[in-house]
């Protein structure tokens, strides 16, 4: 059997969703409604209307991400040059086939706002789930293109990060916005360019565990030498410390942090601290696309 868990990914009201749970919880035993319960992640923009908080009190093991401000770092904050009408029609509506021409570009008609160009509103609850090697849907206070949340389980809901001196629940999607626009980009592209002359996700490799336990003062390795492009292009590195996921508040030095090899010192602490360290890996090709690796480190004294 499957036994991979189900994502519902909830882009208006989870009315549909609460009459399921309902009606499994009228007709299964308690040990099949649990094992129901189980197989289930819902990743939830807003509370669109009042079966969400139901839901969430009548099945409290659920797991369950409630995006209330994140989503709006979609089209909010952060580079506005890549959420513009123009860069839509550029990108996305002009000469992309019809896919691309059915595509809304907005021009301030929005109710919630005036928005224009981009919206993708519910757009984070997808891009929670791409496998980019950022994220991992498990762990929710982690961060990704979707957004970062939260809490200690199984319900989670906004965080907040930093980014060029403005905090806010936005900047934990708007931080990676060069990168999903530009796969957006490339993606549309598909639409109406052969294999050969198109672009694609370079691929990201790190030797070694993802998750690596260390005492302080221990050199950790992050060996990125095995990446790749199935383009045959020119690859770009960064590692640089997430700190927010993480419990250490000091700084972290990486040396080679543009480079494929590059090294860490284990910094003093008094208890178990995680430093969450990010790869990026970038092609040269256009546009410039970006896959991920995220290594943690546990430092204990």
């Amino acid at each position: 059997p499957d036994l991979r868990p189900v994502w519902v990914a909830v882009w208006g009201g989870t009315t549909d969703l609460a009459q399921a749970l309902w009606r499994v919880s009228e007709e299964r035993s308690p040990q099949d409604l649990s094992a129901f319960l189980a197989r289930l992640r819902v990743y939830a923009i807003a509370d669109q209307d009042d079966t969400g908080p139901w839901i969430r009190e009548r099945f409290p093991e659920l797991f369950y991400i409630t995006n209330r401000q994140v989503f709006r770092g979609m089209y909010k904050d952060g580079d506005q040059s890549l959420v513009t009408r123009e860069w839509v029609r550029r990108h996305v509506t002009d000469g992309h086939g019809p896919l691309g021409a059915a595509y809304p570009n907005y021009d301030g008609g929005d109710p919630w706002g005036r928005v224009k160009g981009v919206k993708e509103g519910d757009t984070p609850s997808f891009l929670y789930l791409v496998p980019n090697g950022l994220g991992d849907p498990e762990q929710p206070t982690w961060g990704s293109w979707g957004g970062r949340f939260a809490g200690e389980g199984p319900h989670y809901s906004d965080a907040t990060d930093s980014v060029d001196g403005e905090r806010s629940e936005r900047a934990t999607i708007y931080r990676w916005r060069t990168a999903y626009q530009a796969t957006f980009q490339a993606r549309m592209a598909w639409c109406h360019t052969d294999y050969v002359d198109a672009n694609h996700e370079p691929i990201a490799r790190v030797a070694g565990a993802l998750q690596r336990k260390v005492r302080v003062g221990e050199e950790v390795l992050l060996d990125a030498s095995g990446s790749s492009d199935p383009d045959g292009d020119g690859l770009t590195y960064r590692w640089w410390v997430y700190p927010e996921p993480g419990t250490y508040r000091g700084e972290v030095a990486i040396d080679g942090a543009e480079a494929p090899v590059a090294r860490l010192v284990a910094p003093e602490v008094e208890g178990p601290e995680k430093i969450h360290v990010i790869l990026e890996v970038t092609d040269d090709g256009e546009p410039h696309l970006t896959s991920y690796r995220r290594v943690v480190v546990t430092v204990q004294p």
